[in-house]
């Protein structure tokens, strides 16, 4: 079963939403992100919200927009594996989005495929323990294993298909460095 066809019926469904950045005309996609509802609507709060709200979900979305245009992320600072870069565990592919700006935020969730992220959750940095991030990579796990399923059909026969999760790739692997500037 293709990634792109699991990820097509996980939208359908509502159990993910692909986050479709703002591009400017001389930028191409060269990366997918999807999301979970709730992680969202966070990114995407009514015009009501708060200010710094508002203001703060458009900092996240640029830096959404940078990942899917191709910028680098090869960076420790902007993409970490918690399993090896943080703790020294067996790399089970759980990642982390790391937004900079205060408040610090991280999103986490991990790639089907190159260049498609998953973000399953998010939390500011603050809220989180300083070592040993163990229920957020669990919720990364339970939430791949019980949401990330779908029934999907193919040449008329309905099969269940599961997203997998990337295993023992490097940041450099999971994100060619390609800008998403077109001519060049």
């Amino acid at each position: 079963m293709s990634t792109d066809a699991v990820l097509e019926a996980l939208c359908q469904s509502g159990a993910l939403v692909k986050y479709e950045a703002e591009l400017d005309e001389d930028e191409s996609p060269q990366r997918r992100v999807y999301l979970d509802p709730e992680v969202h609507a966070w990114i995407n709060p009514p015009d009501s919200a708060a200010k710094h709200k508002v203001k703060y979900a458009a900092t996240v979305r640029r830096f959404l927009k940078g990942f899917i245009v191709g910028n680098d992320f090869d960076d420790i600072s902007k993409l970490k594996n918690l399993d090896v870069d943080e703790f020294d565990d067996p790399d089970e592919g759980v990642w982390a989005l790391r937004i900079q700006r205060e408040p610090k935020t991280r999103i986490f969730g991990g790639f089907p495929h190159e260049n498609i992220f998953i973000g399953t959750h998010y939390y500011l940095r603050s809220k989180l323990p300083k070592k040993k991030w163990t229920e957020e990579k669990s919720k990364v796990h339970t939430q791949w294993a019980g949401r990330y399923k779908a029934v999907v059909e193919v040449s008329g026969t309905k099969s269940v298909a599961a997203l997998k999760r990337l295993r023992f790739k490097t940041r450099a692997e999971l994100t060619s460095n390609n800008k998403g500037r077109k001519n060049g």
